[in-house]
């Protein structure tokens, strides 16, 4: 499985001398590690990129930047680790951690400087630390979907990433160009086209990339614009035009609840199940019993 990747004293290798816990990100490129890493004494990278860390227990990290004093992190439940890029950085911490380890692609940022900004060069000022809600929001949602197997695919990942590089950006980019204010529907013409792409693709897995790549447009424009038009982000869109298509099925008889599922995209009848009940507010057996 791709690895969370820096340079250290003896070469590249893995950030973490641990084993990623569970399923591999459905994303070759938004790289999710669940981690659980054993105390470790001063150890040197070079971050090529950009890398968040969420910290499940209170721990603190000893961080050294270019060899200067080193500076005692508190980490909390509440605060993400930031990593610094294109630097040397020493770090310690004297027992062991819980943490959720990202990687973010330079494409996903630059797609939300586009969005956020007129032009300039895209460069994040970020502190060591940040306390911020949304973003601690966005990542337990991303642990959630790791823990039970990424059952919503790839598409519910690339929109966690969209997400988060847009609030990076728009709270830490170093332009000044000031963000849009309003954000319009797409137009009907290019609605048209994204739903019959999602139509046709109900049985099978679709990322955020592979629509926003259909609609001509990047996928921060694609997921604003989108909800604008519909109130709904995509996958969650999507989810419901499988619903949809899955109460028709439940109507043949010859057709079996998991045959229903997998023939909607769902992987598992239990998320089907679940994800049923909770659009429809039934079960699929107790909504095919009385339809």
């Amino acid at each position: 499985m791709p690895r969370i990747l820096s340079r250290q004293t003896d070469g590249i290798g893995p950030v973490f001398n641990a084993t990623p816990l569970g399923p591999p990100s459905p994303s070759l490129t938004f790289l999710v590690e669940r981690l659980e890493v054993d105390k470790l004494d001063w150890w040197t990278h070079w971050f090529f990129d950009q890398m968040l860390t969420f910290f499940f227990r209170p721990s603190t990290v000893d961080c050294s930047i270019r060899e200067e004093d080193s500076v005692p992190l508190s980490m909390t439940g509440e605060t993400v680790g930031v990593p610094v890029r294109n630097d040397s950085v020493r770090v310690r911490w004297n027992s062991p951690i819980s943490i959720l380890a990202v990687r973010l692609s330079d494409h996903a940022l630059n797609e939300a400087a586009q969005e956020c900004c007129r032009n300039g060069q895209l460069e994040l000022a970020m502190p060591l630390t940040i306390a911020d809600q949304r973003l601690t929001s966005l990542l337990r949602s991303l642990e959630n979907e790791r823990a039970a197997g990424y059952p919503c695919g790839r598409l519910f990942v690339d929109t966690i990433e969209s997400a988060i590089s847009i609030l990076l950006v728009r709270q830490y980019g170093t332009f000044s160009v000031p963000a849009r204010n309003a954000i319009g529907p797409l137009s009907a013409a290019r609605l048209r086209r994204v739903l019959e792409f999602m139509h046709a693709r109900l049985d099978n897995r679709l990322s955020l990339k592979e629509l926003s790549q259909h609609a001509g447009l990047n996928t921060s424009q694609l997921s604003a614009q989108f909800k604008a038009s519909t109130g709904y982000a995509p996958y969650q869109y999507l989810l419901r035009l499988r619903i949809a298509r899955a109460k028709q099925l439940l109507r043949d008889p010859k057709l079996s609840i998991l045959d229903v599922g997998f023939t909607v995209g769902f992987d598992n009848q239990k998320h089907f199940a679940t994800v049923f009940r909770r659009i429809v507010g039934a079960t699929p057996s107790f909504y095919r019993r009385h339809s």
